[in-house]
C-alpha cells in the first residue's frame, strides 16, 4: 500500500513540477511547490489513515461474552 501512495505523491509532484516551468515560474520556486506538495500529499495520507483507525476502533463492537453462558 505504501508504494501506490508514494508512486501517487511522485506523479503528482512531477506534474506539478512541469506545470509551474511551463507557466513561467522560477526553476527554484517550481522545486519548492513541488516538495510542498509531495511533502502534503503524505501528510494526507498518513492523517486520513490514523483518522480511518480511529474511526474503526471507536465503532467497533466487541461480543460480550458472560461467565454464565454455556
Amino acid at each position: 500500500m505504501n508504494k501506490i501512495i508514494y508512486t501517487f505523491a511522485i506523479v503528482v509532484t512531477v506534474a506539478t513540477f512541469v506545470l509551474t516551468i511551463i507557466g513561467g515560474i522560477s526553476l527554484f520556486a517550481s522545486i519548492i511547490r513541488s516538495a510542498i506538495v509531495f511533502i502534503g500529499i503524505l501528510l494526507t495520507f498518513f492523517i486520513a489513515g490514523h483518522l480511518l483507525r480511529l474511526g474503526i476502533l471507536l465503532t467497533d463492537q466487541k461480543t460480550k461474552v458472560s461467565k454464565n453462558d454455556n
